[in-house]
């Protein structure tokens, strides 16, 4: 036992931590919407353990992962570590022969093997790829010496096997399992979850913040039909049309134009897709769509320019992986204000769950446009053995017309308040419409 001279602090539990650990077996899960505490409970677990003098284990998905804990529990524990904690073997060892290993799960099931420990812990374990056989094959039998306990820890991430091990925590008799919203905990504030909410698609929200178990397979946008639409205002179609443009310049918020970009090699079989968004208000409209493919990208770039210019030089989000950035550049060149987006899989399930807030809360409104709208009822995600959603065309279909339209509906969303429509220099560019005096269209 440590020496009553030793004073050591830690964090209090909150009330919903000290349910779970009074209700506590041998193998726990917990499914806890963000910041609820669970990192803050793991520890308190872990270092118990570690405080009686027995050696433990904290797994993280990744190493990266692991360096806020290292840090945290550093500082924590420094009155009673013995000696400096060892970065190269990723050990702390207590005075009392206690000690806490760290591991990082991206290398499969060797984490562990040959070790033994009184207890372990699996932060964001819904992210551990292979979650159950990493589990099986290496952290449950270093369990076995000291007949020790697991903590497994995570926001649910879809149903896979984090939440296999969930439902063993509601059936099996070594096993508890528990599923808490974020608004549990007392230290969060309450108005910044109602901001969430609003914020969040109704599916996103229930699994970010109350800890919900969620489906996100199959057909993505359900939503869709009830935002089609068969007419389009004139002036939104053709703004800088002599007999139109009165019509925008007299409203008193002027709609606030933006381009979104998915790009394709000429020889690759998918097609470029230009998609026009309008805002007015806090509703976007989707517009135009131009979608062509077999043409070279200095063509490419030319079409984009004539559009750009009939919608009055308007934001411009275009894609900016491999053939994007080169195309990007040389829009820059030619003076036009493009941005990139780095299409990666987080990146774009941002882009999906924005887009399906939109639909869920009527501020999206699509045209009726037949591939437009094949293309995005027939977006699906498919659930990948870890947990996470990958979205994307079902196999053999093109997605290159949701791509688009999800940057074009991102980019109308987060344009200046007042939008491109009310600058000055498209109101002079306007007035030379009517006068007859610009004949670029």
């Amino acid at each position: 036992m440590l020496s009553s001279a030793i004073t050591l602090t830690l964090p209090a539990l909150h009330p919903g931590q000290k349910r779970v650990v009074s209700e506590a077996k041998r193998f726990n899960v917990l499914s806890m919407g963000r910041r609820w505490g669970k990192s803050t409970l793991a520890i308190d677990r872990l270092t118990s353990v570690a405080l009686e003098g027995y050696p433990t284990m904290w797994a993280s998905p990744t190493f990266r992962m692991l360096g806020d804990t290292w840090r945290l529990l550093s500082d924590q524990l420094r009155p009673v570590l013995d000696g400096e904690p060892n970065r190269t073997d990723r050990l702390m060892r207590l005075v009392n022969r206690g000690s806490i290993e760290f591991f990082s799960l991206d290398s499969g099931d060797e984490a562990g093997r040959s070790r033994a420990f009184k207890s372990l812990v699996v932060d964001e374990a819904a992210l551990v790829p292979n979650l159950r056989n990493v589990f099986q094959r290496a952290l449950r039998p270093s369990l076995t010496d000291y007949r020790g306990d697991a903590w497994l820890l995570s926001t649910p991430r879809g149903l896979g096997d984090f939440h296999t091990f969930w439902r063993k925590g509601q059936e099996e008799d070594d096993w508890a399992s528990w599923i808490a919203p974020t608004s549990e905990n007392p230290y969060i504030d309450k108005q910044e979850i109602e901001d969430a909410r609003r914020d969040l698609s109704e599916l996103a929200f229930r699994q970010e913040y109350l800890g919900e178990f969620i489906s996100m397979e199959g057909a993505v946008f359900g939503g869709l039909s009830d935002a089609i639409v068969r007419e389009i205002p004139e002036f939104l179609l053709r703004p800088l049309k002599a007999d139109v443009t009165p019509a925008w310049l007299s409203l008193q918020e002027p709609p606030a134009f933006a381009i979104g970009v998915d790009w394709a090699r000429s020889a690759s079989g998918d097609y470029s897709v230009f998609v026009v968004a309008a805002r007015m208000g806090n509703v976007v409209w989707l517009v135009h769509v131009d979608r062509f493919r077999g043409m070279p990208f200095a063509a490419q770039q030319a079409r984009l320019m004539r559009l750009w210019r009939d919608y009055g030089n308007c934001a411009v989000l275009a894609e900016s992986n491999t053939i994007g950035g080169p195309n990007i550049e040389a829009l820059r060149a030619g003076g036009m204000r493009v941005r990139g987006y780095a299409m990666q899989s987080q990146t774009k399930a941002r882009l999906v769950q924005e887009f399906v807030l939109g639909l869920e809360r009527g501020t999206l409104k699509v045209l009726d446009n037949p591939v437009l709208i094949g293309e995005l009822a027939a977006f699906e995600g498919t659930q990948l053995p870890g947990g996470a959603i990958r979205y994307a065309a079902p196999g053999g279909g093109h997605d290159d017309c949701v791509i688009a339209a999800m940057l074009a509906y991102h980019a109308a969303r987060t344009a200046p308040a007042t939008g491109p429509a009310a600058d000055e220099a498209l109101r002079e560019l306007a007035a030379n419409v009517l006068g007859g005096r610009y004949t670029g269209f």
